[in-house]
Protein backbone atom coordinates (compact mmCIF):
# COMPACT_ATOMS: atom_id res chain seq x y z
CA UNK A 1 0.00 0.00 0.00
CA UNK A 2 2.81 2.36 0.77
CA UNK A 3 4.61 1.72 -2.97
CA UNK A 4 0.86 2.52 -4.53
CA UNK A 5 -0.06 5.28 -2.08
CA UNK A 6 -1.10 7.73 -4.98
CA UNK A 7 -3.47 5.17 -5.99
CA UNK A 8 -5.17 4.73 -2.68
CA UNK A 9 -7.89 6.50 -1.06
CA UNK A 10 -7.45 5.30 2.56
CA UNK A 11 -10.31 5.08 4.88
CA UNK A 12 -9.78 5.06 8.79
CA UNK A 13 -11.10 2.11 10.00
CA UNK A 14 -9.61 0.03 7.76
CA UNK A 15 -6.12 1.90 8.55
CA UNK A 16 -7.44 0.87 12.29
CA UNK A 17 -8.26 -2.61 11.27
CA UNK A 18 -4.61 -3.33 9.68
CA UNK A 19 -3.31 -1.74 12.75
CA UNK A 20 -5.06 -3.73 15.16
CA UNK A 21 -4.03 -7.02 12.70
CA UNK A 22 -0.60 -6.26 13.42
CA UNK A 23 -0.89 -5.71 17.20
CA UNK A 24 -2.66 -9.62 17.09
CA UNK A 25 0.55 -10.90 15.27
CA UNK A 26 2.66 -10.03 17.73
CA UNK A 27 0.51 -10.55 20.99
CA UNK A 28 0.39 -13.93 19.10
CA UNK A 29 4.21 -14.51 19.30
CA UNK A 30 4.40 -13.80 23.00
CA UNK A 31 1.29 -15.95 23.38
CA UNK A 32 3.12 -19.09 21.33
CA UNK A 33 6.54 -18.28 23.03
CA UNK A 34 5.37 -19.29 26.64
CA UNK A 35 4.24 -22.77 24.77
CA UNK A 36 8.09 -23.15 23.53
CA UNK A 37 9.32 -25.71 26.48
CA UNK A 38 6.12 -27.95 26.13
CA UNK A 39 6.42 -31.76 25.24
CA UNK A 40 5.32 -33.52 24.07
CA UNK A 41 3.07 -32.79 21.26
CA UNK A 42 -0.08 -34.50 20.05
CA UNK A 43 -1.22 -33.81 16.79
CA UNK A 44 -4.41 -31.84 18.47
CA UNK A 45 -2.44 -29.88 20.36
CA UNK A 46 -0.24 -28.78 17.48
CA UNK A 47 -2.88 -28.14 15.04
CA UNK A 48 -4.87 -26.27 17.39
CA UNK A 49 -2.15 -23.44 18.11
CA UNK A 50 -1.02 -23.58 14.65
CA UNK A 51 -4.50 -22.58 13.49
CA UNK A 52 -3.94 -18.84 15.11
CA UNK A 53 -1.19 -17.69 13.33
CA UNK A 54 -2.86 -19.19 9.93
CA UNK A 55 -5.97 -17.28 10.39
CA UNK A 56 -4.18 -14.61 11.21
CA UNK A 57 -2.19 -14.89 8.23
CA UNK A 58 -5.35 -14.98 6.25
CA UNK A 59 -6.90 -11.70 7.69
CA UNK A 60 -3.47 -10.13 7.22
CA UNK A 61 -4.00 -11.26 3.30
CA UNK A 62 -7.89 -10.65 2.93
CA UNK A 63 -7.38 -7.04 4.90
CA UNK A 64 -5.25 -5.57 2.10
CA UNK A 65 -6.04 -5.47 -1.61
CA UNK A 66 -4.02 -6.71 -4.91
CA UNK A 67 -2.59 -3.09 -5.87
CA UNK A 68 -0.85 -4.32 -9.03
CA UNK A 69 -3.77 -3.67 -11.33
CA UNK A 70 -3.20 0.22 -11.93
CA UNK A 71 -6.54 1.09 -10.72
CA UNK A 72 -7.28 3.12 -8.25
CA UNK A 73 -8.51 1.39 -5.15
CA UNK A 74 -10.77 3.04 -2.37
CA UNK A 75 -10.18 1.57 0.99
CA UNK A 76 -14.03 2.45 1.98
CA UNK A 77 -15.44 0.30 -0.17
CA UNK A 78 -12.69 -2.34 0.19
CA UNK A 79 -13.30 -2.86 3.88
CA UNK A 80 -17.13 -2.90 3.97
CA UNK A 81 -16.68 -5.80 0.87
CA UNK A 82 -14.62 -7.83 2.86
CA UNK A 83 -15.44 -6.70 6.72
CA UNK A 84 -17.31 -10.02 8.19
CA UNK A 85 -15.04 -11.84 6.48
CA UNK A 86 -12.25 -10.47 8.25
CA UNK A 87 -14.32 -10.48 11.93
CA UNK A 88 -15.25 -13.61 11.76
CA UNK A 89 -11.67 -14.91 10.90
CA UNK A 90 -10.73 -12.68 13.86
CA UNK A 91 -13.08 -14.63 15.82
CA UNK A 92 -12.08 -17.95 14.80
CA UNK A 93 -9.17 -17.06 15.94
CA UNK A 94 -9.75 -15.68 19.84
CA UNK A 95 -11.89 -19.04 19.55
CA UNK A 96 -8.80 -21.66 18.59
CA UNK A 97 -6.78 -19.76 20.98
CA UNK A 98 -9.07 -20.66 23.81
CA UNK A 99 -9.03 -23.95 22.22
CA UNK A 100 -5.58 -24.54 22.60
CA UNK A 101 -4.81 -23.13 25.66
CA UNK A 102 -7.32 -25.45 26.90
CA UNK A 103 -6.16 -28.99 25.39
CA UNK A 104 -2.69 -27.96 25.65
CA UNK A 105 -2.46 -26.76 29.57
CA UNK A 106 -6.06 -28.47 30.47
CA UNK A 107 -7.56 -25.08 32.17
CA UNK A 108 -9.14 -21.91 30.88
CA UNK A 109 -7.02 -19.17 30.55
CA UNK A 110 -7.45 -16.79 33.70
CA UNK A 111 -6.38 -13.16 34.35
CA UNK A 112 -5.21 -12.70 38.24
CA UNK A 113 -6.83 -9.65 39.71
CA UNK A 114 -5.20 -7.72 42.50
CA UNK A 115 -5.72 -8.34 45.50
CA UNK A 116 -8.56 -5.63 47.21
CA UNK A 117 -7.45 -6.72 50.72
CA UNK A 118 -4.88 -7.50 52.83
CA UNK A 119 -7.23 -10.48 53.84
CA UNK A 120 -8.12 -11.91 50.24
CA UNK A 121 -4.01 -11.02 49.39
CA UNK A 122 -3.25 -13.37 51.92
CA UNK A 123 -5.81 -16.17 51.53
CA UNK A 124 -4.26 -16.31 48.15
CA UNK A 125 -1.17 -16.38 48.80
CA UNK A 126 -2.07 -19.56 51.26
CA UNK A 127 -3.63 -21.40 48.08
CA UNK A 128 -1.16 -20.27 45.80
CA UNK A 129 2.54 -22.60 45.27
CA UNK A 130 4.46 -19.56 46.10
CA UNK A 131 5.94 -18.37 49.57
CA UNK A 132 2.82 -18.15 52.22
CA UNK A 133 2.75 -14.56 53.54
CA UNK A 134 0.74 -14.13 57.02
CA UNK A 135 -1.19 -11.33 57.44
CA UNK A 136 -4.09 -10.52 59.81
CA UNK A 137 -6.97 -9.89 59.16
CA UNK A 138 -8.29 -6.27 59.34
CA UNK A 139 -11.00 -5.83 62.35
CA UNK A 140 -13.97 -4.00 61.44
CA UNK A 141 -14.38 -1.71 64.08
CA UNK A 142 -16.65 1.46 63.97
Amino acid sequence: MIEARDRVQLYWVHSCWIALVFVAHVVSWFALWRFAGHAPWTVLQALLLLCVPILLYLISHLAVPELDDGRTHEMRGYYYRHGRWMQGLLLAVLVSGAAAQLVIEGRPSTVRRPCSSSWSCSTRSRTSHGPSVETERPSRSR
